[in-house]
């Protein structure tokens, strides 16, 4: 008797993960809308187009092949419901930590991308007096996308920098940030 109520509570155990897997999965899917979001925006603003961001795009390529192949495991596409449920059954913890790993890396490079881009000096440029000048017609594009798109993101930290000042008039939407060096 107590073997059956052993079996039976794993078999419950494996349909509830079964069921709750649904939830975690749309998460998943969420955090990687937004990593997706984040790469678009990378992409179509060349300013972001920095060393460091491409370091993290690197390490984020890397982990997207680690999911990829996890993902591909999990897939269903070939497998009766009994043999989706029996792999829930012997392997679903397992599965879930590992996928859960690897989502912890992907929102972790998220978070470093997003840190990278918020300090980077984009828009900054020198002049010919060597000041350094800042567009911020650039700066409030990029700015308000990240903003926008990206959940929980503060945006730019120059963009907060440059709140409240006026542009100087040899250049009509760039503000200036330091005289000479």
């Amino acid at each position: 008797m107590e073997q059956a109520f052993r079996i039976i509570a794993r078999l419950r155990t494996a349909h509830q993960r079964q069921k709750a897997l649904v939830d975690v999965l749309t998460r998943h899917e969420t955090e990687l809308r937004g990593v997706k979001t984040l790469i678009g925006i990378i992409d179509d603003e060349e300013e972001l187009h920095t060393p460091s961001v491409a370091e993290e795009l690197v390490h984020l390529q890397a982990v997207q092949g680690k999911l990829a192949k996890m993902l591909e495991t999990l897939d269903p596409k070939q497998r009766s419901k009994a043999n989706q449920f029996a792999r829930q059954l012997v392997q679903g913890s397992a599965d879930e930590k590992k996928l859960a790993t690897i989502m912890d890396e992907l929102v972790h490079i998220k978070a470093t991308l997003l840190l990278r881009i918020q300090v980077s000096s984009v828009g900054v440029m020198r002049n010919i007096e060597q000041e350094l000048v800042a567009n911020a017609e650039v700066i409030q594009r990029i700015d308000q996308s990240l903003r926008e798109h990206i959940n929980d993101c503060e945006g730019l930290r120059i963009a907060r920098l440059l709140k409240g000042r006026r542009p100087s008039s040899e250049f009509c939407t760039s503000a200036i940030l330091r005289t000479r060096n």
